[in-house]
């Protein structure tokens, strides 16, 4: 005896005739029970029906012959004279325009000694839009007279390909890698006696009006920025590793002509300047600090081969020492949590030829000088790494062959376990990341195709959902900073105009800082921060560029 599921049905995929499509919607399954012969059939008139509708019909599909329908044009009919059996009936709405939609309803008329069959709810329809890319399933108002479901299963009957339901197989689930259109979803539930019914969700997801490449820079604040010449680096270098920390700024390896481990020392609080070195001279170091100690990791070395050295410089004592990474790499991402660093993924060589980006995660332990290495399902190289509570967020990049990527990968440091996070609205590498408060923010960035992006997106870590926002001009290779509460995202200087963008987050307010520098069109830079003033080193990609000029930036 049992139960075929309800699906609702559309006479027109585009209709035109309003603002949104008609639906029909002829309630939940229903049970009654001997002696009792009646039930009452109850359309939504919510939504679209409200204002569309113009006639409703009522009709039997299959069951029993004997039945009687109060009124089978109206939104609301009795039915009586059920005897025992499965009856189906349907509900037909038309509209004005003469488009109409189509839903089922199933009443199980039984004993009150028969076993009952689960009533399935796949909850209300819903619409997103994009980047919008997940569905919440949710079967948790699916119900039993039995109190005996066993089993529940998520099917897509209709929509655009490639979408894949994260847990078919669990009463509430995700909808994910979605497009634009109309999705239609069935939730089987099934009792341990074999007995199920089925009901029928339809998702649309419409075309977002954000666009990633649109950038509104006419709608913000414009300042202009103040900005000093300080002077040059004793040793102007290429692929040199720029850090701050507390009233020390450190320029560390690069390349010279030939690599060099040289590590000048800039004392803001005096002016003064000293030199030392690496253990090792190589370009593209990874740099962070925590507490007294300064981290110099991996980087490209000698025979044209990254490196797995990580010099440590103590502020105090003035002394290096050494330890090694788990795996050669450049362009290494770092994070500190507490007294632990960090050292994600990154790109490797060996003499010169590109091997298989990395997977692991190296931690340092600076309480007790110890390390432990940890492994993602997939390796990351110029992505973003955030650090929030005891998480790490390891966000985009790019594959092997050089495709974006939109994963998140959480870890848990203090779990030492992994997670996925739901993926960026778009596929992004070269971006930038920061986390602000219970905010992480990613901006700009390279895709796929070659084109940059304005889109920022901004995540609320607690409740993982965005808000989108965007820069006033696309842009990858992002440096971004917290400076007195306000959020700054600044690129490498080539070919963009000498403005960044200022998130005051807040206010929810963005600005547009305008500076210059003289002319210098065809310079770059590696940009810091410290004392609250942003500053930037330059070198000029048309001659030697070596990494020089240090300017402040005041705004």
């Amino acid at each position: 005896m049992l139960a075929i599921a309800c699906k609702k049905e559309y006479s027109c995929e585009k209709c035109t005739c309003g603002s949104e499509p008609l639906s029909a919607n002829a309630g939940s399954d229903q049970y009654v029970f001997s002696p009792a012969d009646s039930a009452e059939l109850i359309a939504d008139t919510t939504g679209s029906a409200a204002t569309k509708t113009i006639n409703w019909e009522w009709s039997k599909i299959s069951g029993p012959g004997s039945y009687l329908f109060s009124d089978s044009s109206s939104a609301y009919s009795s039915i009586s004279n059920l005897v025992e059996g499965v009856y189906r009936f349907g509900l037909k709405v038309t509209d004005a325009c003469g488009y109409s939609a189509y839903d089922t309803i199933q009443i199980i008329v039984a004993g009150n000694g028969d076993a009952h069959a689960p009533v399935a709810n796949a909850g209300p329809d819903q619409t997103d839009t994009l980047p919008a890319d997940l569905f919440l399933l949710s079967g948790i108002d699916s119900y039993d007279p039995d109190n005996d479901i066993a089993a529940y299963q998520w099917t897509v009957v209709s929509g655009p390909a490639g979408t894949v339901i994260a847990n078919a197989s669990s009463v509430s689930t995700e909808l994910k890698n979605l497009k634009a259109g109309t999705y239609q979803v069935e939730l089987l539930v099934t009792d341990s006696r074999g007995l199920f019914s089925k009901d029928t969700v339809q998702l649309v997801l419409t075309t977002a009006t954000l666009n990633p490449f649109a950038c509104d820079p006419v709608i913000r604040n414009v300042i202009q920025a103040k900005m000093s010449l300080l002077g040059n680096l004793s040793r102007p270098r290429q692929g040199l590793t720029v850090l701050a920390k507390d009233q020390y700024v450190f320029f560390a390896g690069g390349n010279d002509g030939a690599l060099s481990a040289r590590v000048d020392i800039w004392n803001t609080r005096n002016n003064e300047w000293s030199v030392t070195q690496l253990s090792i001279p190589r370009t593209d170091v990874a740099g962070v600090a925590m507490g007294n100690r300064i981290f110099f990791a991996g980087g490209i070395g000698p025979g044209d081969s990254t490196s797995s050295r990580v010099d440590i410089y103590d502020l105090v004592t003035r002394t290096w020492s050494t330890t090694e990474l788990s795996r050669s790499a450049s362009n290494i991402k770092t994070a500190v949590i507490g007294n632990r660093v960090f050292f994600v993924g990154g790109s490797r060589i060996a003499n010169g030829t590109v091997q298989p980006m990395s997977n692991a995660i190296d931690m340092y332990d600076a309480a007790t000088n110890g390390s432990a290495t940890f492994y993602m399902d997939e390796a990351v190289d110029l992505c973003t790494l955030g650090a929030a509570g005891s998480k790490l967020y390891i966000a985009g990049g790019q594959n092997s062959n050089g495709t974006a990527k939109k994963t998140v990968i959480i870890f848990d440091a203090d779990q030492k376990s992994f997670s996925k996070g739901a993926d960026l609205s778009i596929a992004r590498k070269e971006h930038a990341g920061i986390v602000s408060g219970n905010k992480i923010i990613w901006a700009g960035g390279l895709q796929t195709s070659g084109n940059t992006s304005c889109l920022v997106e901004i995540r609320d870590i607690n409740t993982q959902q965005p808000t989108f926002a965007n820069l006033s001009y696309p842009v990858a290779y992002l440096d971004a900073f917290e400076i007195n509460n306000q959020l700054v995202f600044i690129h490498n200087g080539l070919d963009y105009n000498f403005f960044f963008d200022v998130y005051n987050p807040s206010l929810n307010k963005w600005t547009q800082v305008l500076y210059d520098i003289q002319d210098r069109l065809d310079f770059t830079f590696r940009s810091f921060t410290i004392n609250g003033r942003l500053y930037i080193l330059a070198a000029n990609i048309l001659s030697d560029n070596m990494y020089s000029e240090l300017w402040m930036m005041e705004f």
